[in-house]
């Protein structure tokens, strides 16, 4: 049978390979097949796998790549994923998820939905997976290739021992990747996790494919000859996971965590505005203030209307931050930062002696912070305008983004060494190092009494602010802001092209706000949720 490609089905009763036509589904007991035909315009046939939950099969265009999930005997996939670059596909033993190597890191999809549960990115060049699981307690498991060679990587746990493998060699892995079979000239070497080799099984011809069970009892090797053989195998594995079992593990994926998909809630009002609104936010008068054109602009959330504020000076597009309490509005110049406080016409109340050129500000309580020269902040008190000690250290590189408490009293960062410090001591005091990857947004509950923190993993946890560890993970919620709601029971994350609210409470997801275009600016204040994007366009919902 001349197929490329092959894999074994999750109860290792079928081999499925790639032919110009379509795939070919051979019974591994009976040698009977099935061809799945695979029309012109899907694209190449390129690797197919067979799970509880269905069917994933890989076509390749000129263009990009497609992901269909196709149910057992329905082949057809209404709205297949699509990549523009890829490097592997591989389904979990379980049939729940299937990983995606897409060139930029590792993603972790649900095999029903296609949702994204889970990124992983080594911060590596190159940065190629071989395979991918779960183990017996939904751990992941990868295997790896980086700048320093072959070997296993369970995150957070760094990467295990370096293997001794060509880099063309073809690899396949039990499904929890305790046990590997790689192809030789001899035929299939079966290897430990630490990449010891086990056990020999001799071909006739030198193997090009390989292909392993999820339970490693059998490896199907397709060999150069254009033949493809099943060998049994008797050496035994062992775990790769070393860690406690813990459900607060960024890196143990938890489908039942993962929220049911909410219905789409229509937004109550939306305003097409003609140009792109960025860092739109609630201001204490009840409309929305952010940029348009280079102008700090007011917005009625009712009319759609747009009134220019009247502040000269400032300097354009950089951040704003209103004082809880609404008396004073902190805006940017090119000198440093001003206070002005409203009224039927703007009042400047201090200029702080900055020294200008900053990216982050944000108020807490009377303290107002600002960032000072990329990797440090200054504490200033807005009840004599002076400055509360020296300037501190919070990043090593460059300043990500930064949140001060409800009471002024800490200062969480954002990016990838998020922490907490202490304002008034001006030393840090937590880490937030639970995500397996960078801290694109925070945000404090009302009462300051938790912390959520969203990461580009596709996890959010929500931290106790007294002993600053994590109480609640919530799976498969991948956004770049996050924001509580004026009660604090729920959260809204919000990515690129779609928006979730989810109940703290239950856990369940309650609505999905969908909008056009990429977004731009999210906020979630006593009026209700506003979603600006660059199509130009801005949404409210209650």
């Amino acid at each position: 049978m001349t197929a490329a490609r092959w894999s074994l089905s999750a109860d290792g009763a079928e081999a499925i390979g790639a032919t110009d036509d379509g795939f070919i589904v051979v019974d591994v007991a009976t040698g009977t097949t099935e061809l799945i035909p695979v029309p012109d315009t899907e694209g190449e046939p390129w690797r197919m796998f067979r799970t509880p939950f269905g069917d994933i099969a890989v076509t390749k265009t000129v263009a990009f790549w497609r992901i269909h999930r196709w149910k057992r005997g329905s082949y057809q996939d209404a709205s297949p994923l699509s990549f523009d670059k890829l490097q592997g596909v591989w389904p979990d033993a379980g049939g729940g998820v299937f990983f995606v190597d897409t060139g930029y890191g590792l993603q972790v999809r649900e095999v029903r939905s296609g949702r994204l549960v889970r990124t992983i990115d080594r911060r590596s060049d190159p940065q190629r997976y071989a395979d991918a699981g779960l183990d017996a307690e939904s751990r992941l498991v990868t295997a790896l290739w980086d700048g320093d060679g072959f070997r296993l990587w369970a995150p957070p746990e760094e990467p295990g021992s370096l293997w001794n493998v060509g880099e063309k060699s073809p690899i396949a892995f039990r499904g929890d990747l305790g046990l590997a079979a790689v192809g030789t000239e001899q035929g299939v070497e079966v290897r430990s996790p630490t990449g010891q080799v086990l056990e020999l099984l001799a071909t006739k011809a030198p193997v090009v494919q390989v292909a392993m069970s999820a339970d490693g009892a059998s490896v199907a090797a397709g060999l150069k000859d254009g033949g493809v053989v099943i060998l049994k195998v008797s050496a035994e594995g062992s775990d790769v996971v070393e860690r406690a079992v813990s459900d607060i593990d960024a890196g143990r994926i938890q489908l039942d965590k993962v929220p049911m998909e909410g219905p789409v809630q229509p937004p109550t009002q939306q305003h097409a505005l003609g140009e792109t609104p960025r860092l739109m936010r609630w201001g204490p008068d009840g409309k929305l203030q952010g940029w348009m054109s280079g102008d700090l602009v007011a917005l009625d959330p009712f009319s759609g209307g747009v009134t220019n504020i009247d502040i000269r000076g400032l300097a354009p597009s950089r951040p704003f931050a209103w004082k809880a309490d609404g008396s004073l509005l902190a805006v940017m110049t090119n000198e440093g930062v001003e206070l002005h406080a409203p009224g039927r016409r703007w009042r400047r109340r201090a200029s702080l002696p900055t020294g200008g050129g900053h990216s982050y500000l944000a108020w807490g309580g009377d303290v107002l912070v600002v960032d000072v020269d990329a990797t440090k902040v200054q504490a200033w008190s807005t009840e004599n305008d002076q400055a509360v000690g020296e300037p501190f250290q919070v990043a090593a590189r460059v300043l990500s983004g930064l949140s001060v408490s409800p009471d002024g009293a800490f200062l969480v960062t954002v990016g990838e060494d998020a922490a907490v410090y202490s304002v008034a001591e001006r030393k840090q005091v937590a880490s937030l190092r639970e995500h397996l990857g960078r801290v694109a947004s925070v945000a404090w509950s009302p009462d300051g009494s938790q912390l959520a923190t969203a990461g580009n993993d596709g996890v959010v946890f929500v931290w106790n602010t007294g002993s600053w560890q994590p109480t609640t993970k919530l799976e498969g919620l991948v956004g770049q802001s996050i924001h509580f709601g004026p009660q604090g029971g729920r959260l809204l994350i919000a990515g690129n092209t779609e928006a979730r609210v989810v109940s703290l409470v239950s856990g369940d997801e309650e609505a999905r706000l969908d909008f056009q275009g990429t977004l731009t600016s999210v906020d979630w204040g006593d009026m209700g949720k506003v979603i600006a994007t660059n199509a130009g366009v801005l949404y409210l919902w209650p």
